[in-house]
């Protein structure tokens, strides 16, 4: 009784750390600033999957982009277009109240070391990039951050040590590696790190 009980506990944490480490597939969501008087719709790229004789997927083609479209809510209750951006789905975005202005983090960076390919944060206007950086521009140490079977985590774990400033035109983070950046998010220029 004893050693199935073992195998169980085995394979059930087996199991977690999969899920631990398994990417949520994009879906359409619509994400607002605090006061809430404008949004963005985000739509993720349509995929279409080529696989073998096997069933396996060997190539995966873009059949549409992924696209952003910002609203503002008129006084009416309709909705006013403001500006759409292609190419990029985002699990987190930060918007100024006008959502003028909007700061993307990168997605779950695949690998086990920080690279110039993986995107760390990118600042809009109007849904135009002004600026971006990579995971390896904020991280100096690549062994410092957090591995798993296919990602690597690059920011610290500290809810409060990521966000837009309520009192000046600054976006903030904090890296695993304690380090606290500073940008303008109205350029995307690095204030301090």
């Amino acid at each position: 009784m004893k050693f199935s009980y073992s195998i169980l506990l085995y394979f059930v944490f087996i199991a977690g750390t999969a899920l631990a480490d398994s990417e949520i597939a994009p879906f359409p969501k619509v994400d607002k600033p605090y006061d809430g008087s404008c949004y963005i719709k985000q739509i993720p790229a349509k995929l279409r999957y080529i696989t073998n004789f096997n069933y396996e997927v060997i190539e995966t083609e873009i059949e549409e982009e992924a696209f952003v479209e910002a609203y503002k809510i008129l006084p009416d209750g309709k909705d006013e277009f403001l500006w759409s951006s292609v190419g990029w789905y985002a699990n987190q975005v930060f918007l100024t109240n006008d959502c003028v202005y909007l700061v993307r983090m990168g997605n779950w960076a695949r690998g086990s070391a920080p690279s110039a390919e993986d995107l760390a944060v990118a600042f809009y206007k109007n849904g135009e990039m002004l600026l971006s950086y990579s995971t390896a521009d904020l991280i100096e140490n690549s062994e410092s951050v957090d591995v798993t079977t296919g990602h690597y985590f690059w920011l610290s774990q500290d809810q409060d040590s990521l966000g837009l400033s309520p009192w000046s035109d600054t976006f903030y983070l904090k890296t695993i590696e304690e380090k606290q950046f500073e940008f303008y998010y109205t350029t995307g220029e690095m204030i301090s790190n």
